[in-house]
């Protein structure tokens, strides 16, 4: 499994990787705009991310646009939507708003920080990613 750890935070980065790096190859990036550049090349290169976690709050290009960018570039290319990689918000944003705003954009899970190994790995033993 191909997964992308997006986060600005390194401690929150690293703690990601720990739990996921049992399950598949684990990239990470700190920004939004390095995030959408290497989704980019990988489709390109004619490789999925099957799992890409994604924190709401970061300078520059924001999770919420990086959500949506995907998003939208899944669309183009006429994936369906068990083609498409699976997204988490990960966050420290408890709103509500923040929340029905990302799962209106598409994103497949919202997780608030801080994030437990039973919190994500459950979330994807259900969606059948991984073994239970």
């Amino acid at each position: 499994m191909e997964i992308l750890v997006i986060d600005d935070e390194l401690i929150s980065r690293k703690k990601l990787i720990a739990i996921l790096e049992r399950y598949g190859n684990c990239n990470e990036m700190d920004t939004g705009t390095d995030a959408l550049n290497y989704y980019t090349e990988s489709i390109n290169d004619g490789k999925k991310i099957d799992l890409i976690t994604l924190d709401v709050s970061m300078d520059g290009v924001d999770g919420l646009t990086v959500l949506y960018r995907i998003r939208v570039n899944e669309r183009r290319m006429g994936l369906k939507p068990d083609q498409c990689s699976k997204i988490v918000m990960i966050t420290s944003d408890r709103s509500n708003e923040t929340h029905e705003k990302a799962l209106s954009m598409g994103c497949d899970h919202y997780l608030v920080k801080p994030v437990t190994n039973r919190d994500l790995v459950g979330w994807m033993e259900s969606q059948h990613m991984v073994g239970a």
